[in-house]
């Protein structure tokens, strides 16, 4: 055993001593919701609009998981993905699925905005929607309801998936609409995989962030590998993008459309 290795294990031996993280194997995601606080939180809501207020104004660098940072930091993978679709498609038309307010977006803006035509769509609940077209809609971002809404004007040159996929109910099924709508590129980001079944667990937050919980997926690899290669070819992958206390690897895939 090298000595990555033990400091992995002594970092996630840590994590399980903390008060949040994930635990439990649910049969379904109903059971684990119902002991849960769920995602419709008004509390989240405000903290998520809070902090997105303070990018947009220039106070802070960008925002994530509610909390305003201060500090620029970019995310390679992503934008690395984004260029490769730019170029390929000569545009950059994205739905960006539970992208909150416009995190990625209002993170890499100064990169994005050199790009031209660029449209950002986010897909998410009906309140963030509604939060998100009173007070940050632009020519580039705009906020829907629906995957369906966003390729309405123009077919969709990538879906983005950052860390949302196990926040779903259906995660399959939302992928499956989104196949059927054939965009060129889907991105997988931030995915938690497990060699195991797919298993249901809850995630609680720290307090730090948010004091909730809520039910998340842990995906078995080869199951959602073995579903995206009907239709979709890989393109890149990124490993190891997140620790948390169970065995898992978070991953980032690009896939692109079949015979494009």
């Amino acid at each position: 055993m090298n000595l990555d290795s033990i400091l992995h294990r002594i970092k996630r031996f840590s994590l399980q001593t903390k008060s949040y993280g994930f635990s439990g194997n649910y049969s379904t995601w109903q059971e684990a919701l119902s002991k849960t606080k769920s995602y419709h939180d008004d509390t989240i809501f405000n903290k998520v609009l809070s902090s997105t207020k303070k990018v947009a104004s220039g106070e802070a660098c960008f925002e994530r998981d509610a909390v305003a940072f201060y500090e620029p930091e970019y995310n390679w993978f992503i934008l690395g993905c984004l260029n490769y679709v730019y170029h390929t498609q000569k545009s950059l038309n994205v739905a960006d699925f539970g992208g909150a307010l416009g995190s990625i977006y209002f993170q890499h803006k100064q990169q994005l905005e050199i790009i031209h035509p660029l449209h950002w769509h986010v897909i998410e609940q009906s309140e963030l929607v509604k939060l998100g077209k009173e007070n940050f809609e632009s020519e580039n971002l705009s906020y829907h309801n629906s995957l369906k809404e966003a390729n309405q004007n123009k077919p969709l040159d990538i879906v983005m998936f950052r860390c949302v996929l196990p926040y779903l109910e259906n995660p399959y099924a939302i992928l499956q609409q989104t196949i059927d709508l054939a965009p060129a590129f889907i991105l997988i980001d931030k995915n938690p995989f497990i060699d195991s079944p797919d298993r249901i667990c809850i995630q609680k937050v720290s307090k730090k962030i948010v004091s909730s919980s809520y039910p998340a997926w842990f995906f078995n690899k080869k199951k959602m590998m073995d579903f995206m290669s009907k239709h979709y070819e890989l393109v890149f992958s990124d490993y190891n993008q997140d620790l948390v206390n169970i065995n898992a690897s978070y991953e980032g895939h690009l896939f692109i459309k079949k015979n494009l």
